[in-house]
């Protein structure tokens, strides 16, 4: 016969599932502040407020592919010369820098990436004066930089970097050409463990 006890720290254990370190907002924080400082240096970052926004779901469907969209106030876009996208928690924090050119939309960039924990992502709008305004967004996403290599690894390391550039057809003169560029980035095997026997 079971005891009281025992029935009720097993029902305990069952409905508490898997453990997780989850990180407090203090050491996000500072972890952000250490990431920041990294990439940056002493270089003032200012809160966007309304001028950056991401927009990503607060919860990937797949993190593996989260899609991911960075999007500019109309009225700081002609000054932007660049565009940071930081995930705080993943193996390699800065996931994209783009540069723009003088004739580039800069109103709104979109791009899909791997997400390997709980995190806060940081969109950081840099001016051709070296200004920088930032502005953060959380997800809920895990593995997705776990993620099994394709099953031809060969094959995988052959495409890798290779790019496919897309343009839409202009609908009249002076309208913007919406261009779609794929960038081939397998996740490469991981060797085998040596075992010792």
């Amino acid at each position: 016969m079971l005891r009281p006890a025992f029935v009720f720290l097993t029902l305990l254990l069952a409905l508490a599932g898997p453990a997780r370190a989850e990180r407090s907002e203090v050491e996000r924080a500072a972890r952000w502040a250490d990431l920041r400082h990294a990439i940056f240096g002493d270089r003032l970052v200012t809160e966007a407020e309304d001028l950056v926004a991401i927009d990503v779901p607060a919860r990937a469907e797949d993190a593996a592919i989260v899609p991911v969209a960075i999007r500019v106030a109309a009225t700081l876009a002609p000054d932007i010369v660049a565009l940071y996208l930081v995930i705080d928690d993943n193996p390699s924090p800065l996931a994209a820098h783009f540069l723009f050119g003088p004739l580039v939309e800069k109103r709104e960039i979109a791009t899909r990436v791997r997400i390997d924990d709980y995190t806060y992502m940081h969109a950081v709008a840099e001016t051709a004066d070296g200004r920088l305004y930032s502005t953060a967004r959380f997800i809920k996403a895990a593995g997705g930089c776990s993620a099994p290599a394709g099953k031809d690894q060969a094959l995988a390391l052959e495409r890798l970097g290779k790019m496919k550039l897309t343009l839409t057809e202009r609908t009249g003169p002076g309208t913007p050409v919406a261009a779609r560029l794929l960038v081939s980035h397998p996740k490469p095997a991981q060797p085998e463990p040596n075992r010792v026997r």
